[in-house]
């Protein structure tokens, strides 16, 4: 059932043995032993920096994300970032020319927060989106450390901007 909803939502499964898995994910201390990716699932496993942040972020913060995101990306470096408000989406809006991937908190099939939908459309034409969750999973706050493992898992480093001291950040 799980792989008949996933094929109607156009993503797929990927589970740890298989070769598009993430192979900078299998070093964490507990890898997700199943993704779903809707794109390609190739950008897993390109060079890629995480790009993270602050939900309610500065215009200037906003607009310096998506600059260093541009310049990375155009370097043929992938960003990886949460999907969220602020940071992650200018981060993401950076860097789609060239692809970039977003990890999100809940199941595949669950565009959260909302006014991403846009993003969420786009992302999988030049990139992929990533959730560990099974589909029809709501995203629930106790979810997003989870989901940062795999951000800063997949990636050769991380950046943050305007981050909160107490933040998930």
């Amino acid at each position: 059932e799980e792989l008949e909803r996933c094929h109607k939502a156009g993503a797929r499964i990927i589970a740890y043995p298989e070769p598009d898995y993430p192979k900078l994910l299998r070093e964490i201390a507990s890898p997700p032993p199943v993704l779903t990716v809707l794109g390609d699932p190739q950008f897993l496993n390109k060079r890629s920096v995480a790009m993270v942040g602050a939900r309610n972020a500065s215009v200037n913060g906003c607009k310096f994300a998506q600059h260093i995101a541009a310049g990375l990306a155009e370097k043929g470096v992938v960003v990886i970032s949460g999907l969220a408000k602020g940071i992650d989406a200018f981060a993401h809006r950076g860097s789609l020319k060239y692809g970039t991937v977003g990890v999100i908190a809940g199941g595949i099939d669950h565009i959260y927060p909302k006014e991403n939908r846009e993003l969420y459309a786009l992302i999988p034409k030049n990139g992929a989106i990533v959730a560990e969750l099974p589909i029809g999973t709501v995203p629930v706050g106790r979810n997003f450390p989870q989901r940062n493992r795999i951000i800063s898992g997949i990636a050769l480093g991380t950046l943050v901007i305007e981050a909160s001291q107490g933040s998930g950040s």
